[in-house]
Formats: structure tokens, C-alpha cells, sequence
């Protein structure tokens, strides 16, 4: 009876949870994967058709959505599209832009009669530096962009 005892005890490498639950986890992870692949693949093997008329239904969307867009700002979506995977020279080009823009609106501030206005368009200058300093451009950043050509578009309705 002595001896019973101590097999409740005894360990075993076999009566590890830890490494049960490991290779539970790594049973059920195989099993995942597999079933995501054979998604994916299907997903890429769609009838050309299909495909085709999905990548022209998203461009005419896309296309929809930002058609008033300025040329200026298209410029940018245009940069931002083309260079997402290029951070060094979307970050030359953003910075390049901010120049254009403090200058664009430095411009219509000596071009606005309200001094509060002017105060207000001064403080927003300076944050442009904010993004110019930046070391890696995001989503916001360009539609930051967008905005302040916004911004430049309806001080030179205003102006007139």
C-alpha cells in the first residue's frame, strides 16, 4: 500500500499539462491552417470573370467617392497609392508638400481681413511642421494633406 502511494506522485515527462496543451495548441493550429489554405486558394481560382467585374466594381467606387476631390489632393492619393511600400519617398513627397501648402497658406492669411482668422490660420501653419518631422508616414498623415488643401480651397472662395 506504501508503495501505491508514491505512484500518485510519480512523474512522468508523458503526464506533463504543459506539454499537453502545447501540442493540443499545435494540433488545433495545423488543423486552422489547413482549412485557411484551402480557402485561399479557392479565393485566388474565382472565375476571371468574376474577378475582373470585382476590380472594376471597387475602381468605379473608389473612383465615385473621391471624384471631387481636387487636382491637387488627387495628386496626393496618386502619391500615396503609388508609394505605400516606398516610406522614403512618400516621406520626400509629404514633406515636399507641406513647403507648397505652408506657402499656399501663408498666402491667403495675408489675404484675410479677420484678425481672429489670422491668428487661427497662423496656429495651423505651424502644425504643419509636425508633419513634416515626421519619420513614418501614415494613413492620417495623408488625409491630413487632403484637408489642409481643403482648407486652401474654401480661404480662396472666401477671399474673392
Amino acid at each position: 500500500m506504501h508503495a501505491s502511494i508514491y505512484k500518485i506522485f510519480e512523474y512522468s515527462e508523458a503526464d506533463d499539462p504543459k506539454n499537453y496543451i502545447d501540442n493540443k495548441f499545435y494540433l488545433i493550429e495545423s488543423v486552422q491552417e489547413e482549412i485557411t489554405k484551402n480557402n485561399k486558394t479557392k479565393l485566388f481560382t474565382e472565375n476571371k470573370d468574376v474577378r475582373i467585374l470585382t476590380s472594376k466594381i471597387i475602381i468605379d467606387k473608389f473612383n465615385q467617392k473621391y471624384s471631387n476631390l481636387s487636382t491637387n489632393q488627387k495628386s496626393i492619393l496618386r502619391e500615396f497609392i503609388n508609394n505605400v511600400t516606398n516610406s522614403e519617398r512618400l516621406k520626400q513627397y509629404v514633406t515636399k508638400e507641406t513647403l507648397k501648402l505652408k506657402k499656399s497658406l501663408l498666402k491667403e492669411i495675408k489675404q484675410t481681413s479677420s484678425k481672429i482668422l489670422k491668428i487661427k490660420l497662423t496656429e495651423v501653419t505651424k502644425l504643419l511642421n509636425n508633419l513634416s518631422k515626421k519619420h513614418i508616414i501614415e494613413d492620417k498623415d495623408v488625409l491630413t494633406l487632403l484637408r489642409y488643401h481643403e482648407l486652401i480651397n474654401e480661404l480662396k472662395r472666401a477671399n474673392q
